[in-house]
């Protein structure tokens, strides 16, 4: 470490040079790969005389591009979106957004944490810019597969995917009748396989691992409805607005998601969804089971849903923010 007397009279000086030095000494080794990173982007920045650089999260990326900016004299940007501003410590949060020329975000409830993380940062720097998806790809099918849940996202826990598990093993209780697949691959996918043998649910459940994304259309296509179990983990990491919901709304799938996050500034419930308290089992159930029984509902609720995609993330439309401010 660092002596006080180093600390004190020379960290000050320049905010780069304490970036660098806490990034180095708490993180040595991902700290010196970003500085090493840094270096050959700057080069290569320096000729093709690019004039501004834009990082999307704020973890690595972010940390490179302020390295970047100050070896290259340029400004920079990021853009944040979810598991980094709700799991990364505040402290490196500020180190690498407290001097970008501008942040964006795509949810309300991540620009509140952004002003709480970052008090002192200008607000009219700060900018809620939605992102989009490509419509013309997300159509509805006509026809369904009859009672097919569908889950899809990454097996971490935020997702949430357990209480998906013990939802379908109520249903199963119930007599009801249905097939769930879970597209996704992740850490959590030993003990949720290991769920799924413990609920006797190995008939009713079938884990995919990842798709890309022409061949997870099919699925969606196929599915019944759409659940989105998130939560809160144990270090504070949730999701925003998850591209799935979206996605399954552009493609009239009803959706069943956790009342967390972002989810609610796009699921009005009972009105373009429904919407569940997080890691909540039975709503989960009950949920699916009163899309299962009532047709006319699930009409209502996916005319409403690719209504308010369309009005509200179309892709071509809502880049044109961020373009903006690139001018």
């Amino acid at each position: 470490p660092p002596s006080p007397l180093f600390t004190k009279n020379i960290l000050p000086i320049h905010p780069f040079i304490k970036h660098i030095l806490t990034a180095l000494i708490k993180h040595p080794k991902t700290g010196f790969y970003n500085y090493a990173r840094a270096i050959c982007l700057s080069e290569k920045i320096n000729e093709l005389k690019i004039a501004h650089l834009h990082a999307h999260f704020a973890f690595y990326t972010a940390d490179v591009a302020f390295f970047t900016a100050n070896l290259s004299k340029i400004p920079y940007s990021v853009s944040v979106h979810a598991s980094d501003i709700f799991s990364r410590p505040p402290h490196l949060l500020r180190n690498c957004l407290i001097h970008a020329s501008f942040i964006t975000t795509c949810s309300q409830v991540a620009m509140e944490r952004l002003i709480s993380v970052l008090p002192e940062y200008p607000v009219q720097n700060l900018f809620l810019i939605k992102h989009g998806i490509p419509l013309d790809f997300f159509q509805p099918a006509k026809n369904k597969n009859d009672r097919l849940i569908l889950a899809v996202g990454r097996l971490v826990p935020k997702k949430g995917f357990q209480f998906l598990l013990q939802a379908c093993a109520i249903l199963k209780n119930k007599g009801i009748d249905y097939k769930c697949i879970i597209i996704g691959d992740g850490p959590q996918r030993s003990f949720l396989l290991s769920e799924i043998k413990r609920l006797a649910l190995n008939h009713h459940i079938l884990m995919m691992g990842s798709l890309p994304q022409n061949k997870l259309l099919s699925y969606y296509q196929k599915a019944t409805l759409l659940v989105v179990p998130s939560i809160v983990d144990k270090n504070g990491d949730m999701d925003g607005i998850p591209n799935v919901i979206l996605e399954g709304m552009a493609m009239k799938i009803p959706i069943v998601a956790s009342n967390i996050g972002g989810i609610p500034e796009v699921i009005t419930n009972g009105k373009n969804g429904l919407l569940v308290p997080p890691g909540n089992s039975t709503a989960i159930a009950s949920a699916i089971e009163k899309i299962f029984n009532n047709v006319s509902l699930a009409q209502h609720l996916t005319e409403n849903a690719r209504l308010f995609v369309e009005e509200n993330f179309n892709i071509n439309k809502n880049i044109k923010p961020l373009a903006e401010l690139f001018k």
